[in-house]
Formats: C-alpha cells, structure tokens, sequence
C-alpha cells in the first residue's frame, strides 16, 4: 500500500495502546536504548553560537570563553557549544574520529503484532500511525524498569533500528552501568532547561 496509494481510516488497525493486553506484552518486552549521533570539535577561542526560530527570529545566543569547550554539530546541522565537563557528561567516544553518540531514553519495544498498518493515540492525545513493521515502544524510567508507564507509541522499524540498541549490548548488567543508565534521566531535564527541544537528536 504505497506509491500514490491513499490510506483511508478502514486500512487501519485501531489499536488502544494502554489496553492491559498491551501492557502484558510490554512486561516481557526487551529493553531498548534510544541514541543519537554527533559530530563535535575543540573550540579554539571564544564563540556565540545563534539559535534561531523557524521564522528567523534569534532566539537565543550562548557565549562560552572556555578554552577546550565543544561545537556540537546534529546529524539535521544543528550547533550547539558547551563546556568540556557537560559534554563528556553526555556524550562517549564511538571510536571513529569526531563521532560521538549519546544515549536518551530507556524503552520496551516489540514487532507490531497485527501485521497491519495501525492507528492510536500517544499519552499527549495526539494522534499516531505505525507501518505492519513498526515497533510498539513504552518509555520507562531507567531506574525502575520494570514499572510500567503510560508513555507508548508506534516507531518506524527501520528508524527504530537506527535509532535504538539492545539495553545490554549498550550498558550490560552490572550494578555500575545501571547506575549509567539511571543518570539519563537525571541529566535530559537539566539539558532541556538549558537548551530546549528535545535533546540533540531527536528522529520520533
């Protein structure tokens, strides 16, 4: 069903994402990490890094003098600087030169079951569709991850595969990297007060 073809409401699947079926299968669902890529570099001097609107307004300007901070530079060309202690608090080497990937939210994630195109609502009332090889995704709080959370929605799965990786090839199991993984969500609250948006990369 694509090239030109329209989908009206019968070709999809209306599916309740906080169905208690849905939250069963969600339970033994494996953990996923969403991250993103980056490219960054040493700022040699000083810089202002200008934000703007979609409309051209400046929003913003951000002035660092640090010597050694950092230009972080999105995968859309979003620039954004920040001091060398934040950005090692965020981001980890990949091991190819100048790249640099940082891990955000904590999901359950399953193949949609109905093999059909689907429609829902996410937990903002907003309304969604997901492709028959889309993955049904619930965001949990990296700290109690087997406590359920009304925050489900439908994730291309090739995006999903993009964008996502197994929970333990990424921190393994260890009380260590659990503590790893619980700063996430210490952390993203202060980076959206200090510069807004959804994090530097953010492909939902």
């Amino acid at each position: 069903m694509f090239s030109g073809d329209v989908l009206s409401q019968a070709d999809f699947r209306h599916v309740d994402l906080q169905r208690p079926e849905l939250t069963a299968l969600f339970a033994q669902a494996p953990l996923y990490v969403e991250r993103g890529y980056v490219q960054s570099y040493v700022l040699e001097g000083r810089v202002v890094v200008e934000k703007h609107l979609q409309d051209g307004v400046l929003h913003s300007a951000i002035s660092l003098p640090e010597k050694g901070s950092r230009m972080v530079v999105t995968t859309n060309g979003e620039r954004r600087a920040m001091p060398t202690k934040m950005f090692a608090r965020h981001y980890s080497p990949t091991g190819e030169p100048g790249i640099y990937v940082i891990y955000k939210r904590v999901v359950r994630a399953f193949l949609n079951p109905t093999v059909d195109w689907v429609a829902g609502v996410d937990a903002a009332g907003e309304s969604i569709i997901g492709d028959p090889d889309s993955m049904f995704a619930m965001e949990v709080d990296p700290r109690k991850v087997n406590q359920p959370t009304t925050v489900r929605y439908f994730i291309n799965g090739s995006d999903f595969n993009d964008t996502h990786a197994p929970y333990g090839q990424v921190f393994g199991e260890s009380r260590q990297h659990w503590q790893i993984a619980a700063r996430i969500s210490q952390h993203l609250p202060r980076w959206l007060a200090l510069f807004g948006g959804d994090g530097p990369i953010d492909k939902r």
